[in-house]
Formats: structure tokens, C-alpha cells, sequence
């Protein structure tokens, strides 16, 4: 009977994990609430712009992609 343990094991430490970063809708339904949010705390609805939504979500998704390949890229570098 083999081992699964050992099987997953040997899998697991021939195969780094991959980073991906969130699905976009993810990313921009948090801009959205952020956005929201902030504006509600400063009575600034002008924060909560289509416009500042969008930007905010755009950054954060090339930040996300940035850190998943920075995260990648580590793990081959160290063959960990």
C-alpha cells in the first residue's frame, strides 16, 4: 500500500507554489468598499467617484501583479 502522505510530499517539494493575484472583480469590490468607506469618515462623497474607484482599483491590481511575480520569482531563485 503506498503512502499518500509521502506521495503528496514528494509532489509538494517538486512544485513551488504559484502566487497569482486576485480576479479583478475581487480587487475592484474592495476599491469600491475602501472608497465607500473613506468617504463617508471625511463627508467627502466626491471620494467615492466612479473615477477614484477605478483609479484606486487599477493601482492596486499592478501593485498585486507586481507582488506575485516578485513572490515567484523568489521561490525560483531559491528553489524553495
Amino acid at each position: 500500500m503506498k503512502d499518500l502522505g509521502k506521495d503528496i510530499s514528494d509532489q509538494l517539494s517538486k512544485e513551488p507554489p504559484i502566487f497569482e493575484p486576485p480576479d479583478d472583480k475581487v480587487v475592484e469590490h474592495f476599491a469600491r468598499a475602501v472608497c465607500e468607506q473613506y468617504a463617508q469618515r471625511r463627508n467627502e462623497p466626491n471620494i467615492n467617484s466612479p473615477e477614484i474607484v477605478n483609479g484606486l482599483s487599477m493601482f492596486l491590481r499592478v501593485l498585486m501583479r507586481i507582488e506575485a511575480k516578485l513572490r515567484n520569482q523568489s521561490l525560483l531563485d531559491t528553489g524553495n
